[in-house]
Order: C-alpha cells, then structure tokens, then sequence
C-alpha cells in the first residue's frame, strides 16, 4: 500500500517554496518548526483585509440598513469569480457559498436575485451560491453539505434566530460559536454571520462594543464589519474590529451608495476618517460638509460669490445645503486650517 507520513508532507511544502501560500494540513498540534516550514507570509483572506480565508467575522448594523443585502451581494461576487468588491480584493478558491437565512423565505429571495440580474442568469454564478431555509439540526447539515461540496464561505443570516439560550450569557454564547469554529478549522472556510447591534447604541459612533449581548460574541470574532444608514441611499461601511487588518483601514468609514433599482452596492470615492466621538447624527453632519466643500471650493476659486454658490448648492442639494452664514464660516475655517489662498 502507498503511503505518505506526516512529516514527508511538510518536508514537501518546506521545500516547495515557490507556491504563493500554503494550507494547513488538518490536525490539533504543531510544533513551531513545522508552522515556520509551511511558509505562510501572511494571513490568507478571502475578502482582503476584511475576511479571513478561515474563522468567524460578523456584519453588524441597525435594522433596516441593508446588511443582508450587503451580504448577499458579497456571496454572489464570490461566486462570480470577481477580483474585487468594494475597492477591496477578492481571493475565492473554490468560488462557491452557502447562505443560511432565517429571515427571509425562497419568495423573497427569488424576487429578490430577480432585482439583481433583470437581464438574466450571468453564467454560472448563481449554480455556485447555495440557498437553504432550514433551520433544524444546521451545524449537522452544514458539516455534510461542506464535507460534500468544499466552499469559501457560509453567510448566516442572522446569527441570533439560531442561538438557543441567554444572549448576555458569554459561557452560552461562547460554547456556541465554537461549533461554528469548529467547522469552519475543519473545511477551511469563513463564517459570516449578521448580528444586530443594541437599541441604545444606535446613535453612537461604530463600534465593536456596539454589538448585541454579550461580549463573548465579539471577542470570537476575528472582523467585526458596521454599516450605518446616511442620508438617502448612502451608508457607511466601518472595519471597527480587525485581527489581520491592516492598520490604516481602522478608524475610517467608506461610504457606499446603494441602487434601490437594482438593490446592489457600489463603493463612493469618500472616506470619513473617524478623528472623534462624533456619533452618528455627528458623522452625517461630518460627511455631507465634506461633499458640499468639494462642490464649493472650485465655485468660489472660480470667483463666484457666497450668494451664488449658496444658490447653486440649495438647487443641487435642497435642504441639505448650508446657509450664507455657514457657508462663509466653512470657508474661514477651512481658510484656517488648510488653505489660506481660499
């Protein structure tokens, strides 16, 4: 019979060292030699510096913000083969997912992949995202369904509606999610589950301490993801916990704008950098004196007057627009500040 040990398998990947990275071999221990051998340079992620190849991440947010949206259109970029979403790249292996909803019907999401792609089924995308409303007995049914069929993620949607027991209790919540890590260690892939936020931290800037219950959930987390609803179709997207996160990426919101026709996500060229306890409400305020500037500051480089450029911003923005008062006390500190030829 042929055979092959362990240790002539980590001789292997010891040598081949040409390869970009390297898979775990599925076992409990490892010397530190054997983990310096496999040549790992960084972190795997399947969604860059937002979801790890393998572990638990959480999307969270009040309701009404469109995060299963958000989620399912991530699902559905994996399965598309695409190299990017939202300004951040895309790693997928085998290109296939599970999404596990508890709080929509076949129905709805039907109608709802209807919205999506008016035009019709693009390719083989949609045979490579799994679907299922079943509930019952789920850790089980997930563990045959990845044993039969290898994929890069399982969205749960939403994590809350599964758990049976005291949510503020971390022993319970703990024991609970180490099932999912369980599985997630043993078919290498990540775990994504939408968990609300508290009522009462709603109008508090994003945050990890935000999420509903107890803290155990966040601390099993390895990405903790918040989306805010703006003004209109704007929301804002905030990395508030991220293990493997580049530094540069935290403490900063990316604004996304959302087609209500199409109800799919696209990522605007704005970032609020969150330089203070704004809250929410404060963040809104931060965000649109930024993209009301951008609009003025040419109209008055250009010589137009405060007066004109309060007009033409009351017929592009409505009520949103600033008055002449703080118009020019925008400008005085921005003059201030930054530019002093303004």
């Amino acid at each position: 019979m042929f055979t092959i040990n362990e240790n002539e398998v980590l001789n292997y990947l010891a040598v081949n060292k040409n390869e970009s990275q390297k898979e775990l071999i599925a076992k409990d221990k490892y010397t530190a030699e054997e983990l310096f051998n496999l040549n790992i340079q960084g972190v795997p992620f399947l969604w860059k510096n937002l979801i790890p190849q393998t572990g638990l991440c959480c999307l969270t947010g009040s309701s009404d913000c469109n995060k299963s949206t958000l989620l399912r259109q991530l699902a559905l970029e994996i399965a598309a083969k695409s190299d990017s979403f939202l300004g951040f790249e895309l790693k997928g292996r085998t290109n296939k997912v599970i999404y596990l909803s508890t709080e929509d019907d076949a129905n709805s999401i039907a109608a709802i992949l209807r919205k999506h792609y008016p035009q019709g089924i693009p390719g083989e995308t949609l045979k490579n995202v799994l679907f299922t409303f079943n509930t019952e007995n789920h850790i089980h049914e997930l563990d045959k369904e990845l044993s039969f069929q290898p994929r890069d993620a399982v969205f749960v949607d939403t994590w809350a509606d599964l758990f049976d027991g005291d949510i503020n209790q971390t022993s319970k919540v703990r024991a609970n999610l180490e099932g999912y890590k369980k599985l997630a260690l043993k078919h290498k892939c990540a775990f994504v589950f939408i968990h609300h936020q508290g009522k009462a931290s709603e109008g508090n800037a994003p945050s990890k301490n935000s999420l509903l219950g107890s803290q155990g959930f966040e601390a099993k987390m390895r990405t903790v993801i918040d989306l805010r609803r703006e003004t209109g179709n704007k929301r804002l997207m905030t990395i508030v916990k991220g293990n493997y996160t580049e530094d540069k990426l935290k403490n900063k919101s990316f604004v996304l704008e959302l087609d209500e026709t199409r109800m799919l996500f696209h990522k605007n060229d704005d970032i609020i950098k969150l330089t203070g306890d704004y809250g929410i409400k404060g963040l809104r305020v931060k965000y649109e004196k930024e993209v009301l500037m951008k609009v003025a500051i040419p109209l008055r480089n250009s010589g137009l007057s405060f007066e004109k450029i309060h007009t033409i911003l009351s017929e592009k923005y409505g009520k949103n627009s600033p008055g002449i008062t703080t118009l020019k006390n925008w400008f005085l500190e921005q003059s201030d500040s930054q530019s002093p030829n303004i």
